[in-house]
């Protein structure tokens, strides 16, 4: 997904705040690693009613981003991606329209796989329960037609 720099120099640049469709597993399951670690170092007030608020504060100071912002991320992505995929039409034969087609495809699966890993995690369906985050779920890839 677009990342773009502009150095106003001659510079070297090295970013490393960058996803894209062949890096976001692994973006997705550092987010929860980092999620786990912070657990973890409190593990000792996981009896607390907003436990899962508390980490998502921790989460952000530590790792920048939370599991809430992590998510939103993905949705911005998937809104952009889902109305990209909708452009294109059952008549496109051209062989650079098909590998756009194939490439939309690759990038709609490897999100909908993030959002599972997401999903999957006990402190994500508790911020989609008390309404921090908005329900993303798989089902909102069905009316794709998979060829």
């Amino acid at each position: 997904w677009l990342h773009q720099v502009i150095n106003l120099d001659n510079c070297v640049s090295i970013n490393h705040n960058w996803v894209n469709s062949c890096n976001i597993l692994y973006a997705a399951l550092q987010m929860l690693e980092d999620h786990q670690k912070v657990v973890k170092s409190i593990a000792d007030c996981s009896s607390a009613d907003d436990f899962p608020e508390i980490c998502e504060r921790l989460l952000l100071a530590h790792a920048g981003m939370n599991l809430a912002g992590f998510h939103d991320m993905l949705t911005t992505i998937t809104d952009t991606e889902l109305s990209a995929s909708l452009s294109f039409s059952s008549e496109d034969t051209a062989p650079e329209i098909q590998g756009q087609i194939l490439s939309e495809c690759f990038r709609l699966v490897r999100l909908r796989q993030a959002f599972s890993l997401l999903y999957s995690q006990e402190h994500v369906v508790w911020l989609v329960r008390t309404g921090h985050i908005a329900d993303v779920s798989p089902s909102v890839f069905e009316h794709l037609n998979p060829h």
